[in-house]
């Protein structure tokens, strides 16, 4: 179905409608225009098209990469509960009032590029479903956004189809095997920050610190090994999932504390009588705990004095506390974000 160079006075209805190759180019709907629950199939392209009435466009099925490209929506814009099932690609689209894609969700690739907004502008997302990630890098929306309650499919947070946040394109996206590069990444890891920023200013601080972790495993993809920044990820990660899990913090600190106490131990085996009693278990449990314990450094540890007969075992316990002090800081700021709201 082609619809060109046409202007539309008074409401047009395409409800329950199924469309097999549709383009839309150069027209212009003054009223009411109602899309909803239909079907899109084939490849789908609006193009130069204006809605200066209220369109909507409810539980659609989009089944094929679509484009809307230089689309002025002027009044509300209702894709609640919509299916998008390929690849669609919104470029310099005009939300001038509201839009709505509450309950949608996009099973492929969805990128939103070089978007305008003005005052009026509310965009929602919620309870929206992202199956294979989001390209909103460089959206331009600069306006009241809602993503309370969205969704995306834990295992393509690194998305697992590349080719439409690669080439920007939805025509080369669909003839482009896609290979994941730094700068693919940046724009997702950018999406996810967008994401972060919005909740976090809404108040919502438990779901930023989920899309900081986001943020965070993307930007551990980006950086290739040996690169600077990769071995202060590595330890982000590991001790406390990038402020995401204070329990991790503590699994962290106990763990190095047992290495540090168990290097001390090995390097000061001729002054130890190695034994299973319960006195050598005590005392080698104390000794756990004075390690724990980073603002006493005068110690006996199994009455051994460091100052005279292990001097070396002062330089294991230095190393070895910066990584619990760095433990119990990780514990902290993991718990204390949490805390916050």
């Amino acid at each position: 179905m082609t619809l060109e160079l046409n202007n539309f006075e008074k409401k047009v209805s395409f409800k329950k409608v199924t469309f097999n190759e549709l383009s839309f180019s150069s027209l212009l709907f003054k009223d009411l225009a109602v899309f909803s629950y239909s079907d899109f199939n084939t490849i789908n392209r609006f193009e130069n098209v204006s809605f200066e009435g209220k369109t909507e466009g409810y539980q659609l099925n989009f089944n094929c990469p679509s484009k809307l490209s230089n689309v002025q929506f002027h009044k509300l814009v209702d894709f609640n509960n919509s299916n998008f099932n390929e690849n669609i690609l919104f470029h310099r689209i005009d939300f001038l009032d509201r839009s709505f894609f509450s309950g949608s969700i996009f099973n492929k690739q969805v990128s939103f590029l070089h978007c305008r907004v003005n005052s009026n502008t509310v965009i929602d997302f919620e309870s929206v479903t992202f199956n294979n990630s989001l390209d909103i890098s460089r959206a331009n929306f600069a306006c009241v956004i809602n993503f309370w309650n969205i969704k995306l499919k834990e295992v393509n947070i690194i998305p697992s189809e590349f080719s439409l946040y690669l080439n920007d394109d939805l025509i080369e996206s669909s003839q482009t095997i896609a290979v994941i590069n730094k700068e693919t990444l940046q724009k997702i890891r950018e999406s996810y920050r967008i994401i972060k920023k919005s909740l976090r200013d809404a108040g919502n601080e438990i779901n930023a610190l989920k899309f900081k972790g986001y943020e965070m495993t993307v930007y551990e993809k980006e950086l290739s090994n040996g690169e600077k920044g990769k071995t202060i990820l590595f330890f982000s990660k590991w001790s406390n999932k990038h402020g995401l899990s204070w329990g991790r913090g503590v699994v962290f600190t106990l763990l190095f504390t047992a290495v540090t106490l168990y290097i001390f131990m090995l390097f000061a085996q001729n002054m130890l009588v190695w034994e299973w009693s319960p006195e050598s278990r005590n005392q080698t449990l104390t000794a756990f705990v004075q390690f724990l314990n980073i603002t006493n450094w005068s110690f006996k540890p199994w009455s051994i004095d460091l100052s005279n007969e292990y001097p070396w075992g002062y330089l294991i316990l230095l190393v070895g506390r910066i990584f619990i002090g760095y433990g119990y800081y990780q514990t902290i700021s993991a718990f204390r974000r949490f805390g916050k709201n």
